[in-house]
């Protein structure tokens, strides 16, 4: 079975409107996510923050140069463009995946994350490498070693 998994980006926000022409190929899954996006701001205090306690990564995700990932105009084109793939879903023959419920304006808005927001990745998801070691965080974060 082939699984294709898409971030949402700046250079694809809008491709999926047509997405009854784009080729199967077989197709059976496809998992689409909201990139993580950073400012200027925030990624020199992730810096200033990791040289003073010597805590924490580099951070992923799109650097952006201004205070907003999209602009409204290009969310409702992002919202039409999503619409288009979930009402397409049966004609293209596969299983989509998308967090639906998803307040795109939100994501998307420059405000400020909540103060009691965390990263629920290292609860929420668990990749079982080839060697048998575990990876809890899409940076890479590996646990345990394989025997072999």
């Amino acid at each position: 079975m082939l699984r294709i998994a898409t971030a949402i980006t700046r250079n694809n926000f809008t491709a999926w409107i047509n997405s009854k022409s784009n080729p199967r190929m077989g197709i059976r899954q496809w998992v689409i996510n909201n990139y993580q996006f950073v400012t200027k701001e925030v990624l020199e205090a992730n810096e200033s923050f990791r040289i003073k306690t010597g805590i924490g990564e580099s951070i992923v995700g799109d650097r952006i140069d201004d205070k907003s990932c999209f602009s409204p105009v290009e969310i409702a084109e992002l919202k039409r463009s999503l619409a288009a793939v979930r009402r397409d879903q049966a004609d293209l023959g596969m299983r989509i995946y998308y967090n639906w419920s998803t307040d795109l304006d939100a994501y998307y808005s420059n405000a400020s994350p909540a103060p009691d927001g965390k990263c629920t990745w290292p609860f929420t998801r668990a990749d079982i490498q080839v060697d048998g070691s575990i990876i809890l965080c899409q940076v890479g974060k590996k646990i345990g070693k394989s025997d072999r």
